[in-house]
């Protein structure tokens, strides 16, 4: 774990919380994810990577190809974990680093291959709230329209959670069989277009439980 957030950082450093800070930092901003859009996710970064197609993973070499990449945390994004910070115990667990090539945003690769989504905070903001969760074919697209919880929003510190927030459940799902069994949990899913609306509907219908054949007991069975 302590590779996989030095590297989230070195990442994160190579593009910069300015928007004007790297040629990488304005190439995102004129593209709707500006630097405080990238905050509300914990921040895109930029690295080189190598990609194994089969098992969607990556890992980074120096001579790879040139990739974004996002954090995916166990709960919540409140803020950015400095090498030496103490998390403290409402922060979330980074597990995973998501990446994708600038050119082709909708395949996503992992670094861990622990992730199912990236939005759980998304998740758990429309069970407690009841709003329909909003799920995106494309990391980018999750970041313009402003993350797990909705544009507009101001950063807030861990464990801290103002009314005053934008509450637009989102997540962006890239193994829906894994995912399946918490999105059968949310009152409502909007999907972007037919086709994903098509592919989470059958993962949710696959993964419930088949169940067992109920048969009346006949006594003249026992005696035969």
């Amino acid at each position: 774990m302590a590779n996989l957030t030095r590297d989230y950082l070195a990442a994160i450093r190579a593009v910069g919380w300015d928007d004007t800070a790297t040629p990488a930092a304005r190439w995102l901003a004129a593209r709707g994810m500006d630097a405080r859009r990238r905050l509300h996710v914990g921040g895109i970064g930029a690295a080189r990577a190598v990609f194994h197609e089969r098992a969607g993973i990556w890992e980074q070499h120096p001579e790879g190809e040139r990739v974004l990449a996002l954090p995916v945390f166990d709960g919540a994004v409140c803020h950015v974990i400095e090498d030496g910070e103490d998390a403290g115990p409402d922060t979330p667990e980074l597990f995973d680093l998501i990446a994708w090539r600038p050119a082709d945003p909708t395949r996503l690769y992992r670094r861990t291959g622990e992730a199912a989504l990236v939005g759980v905070g998304g998740i758990d903001a429309s069970l407690e709230t009841g709003a329909a969760l909003r799920v995106f074919g494309s990391i980018e697209a999750f970041i313009v329209a402003g993350g797990e919880i909705g544009a507009g929003a101001e950063p807030v510190a861990c464990g801290i959670h103002g009314e005053h927030r934008p509450i637009r459940p989102a997540a962006v799902i890239f193994d829906l069989a894994r995912a399946a069994p918490l999105l059968r949990l949310v009152p409502e899913i909007i999907a972007p277009d037919l086709a994903l609306a098509e592919q989470v509907e059958a993962a949710i219908r696959a993964s419930v439980p088949k169940p067992p054949r109920l048969m009346i007991d006949d006594p003249r069975r026992a005696a035969a």
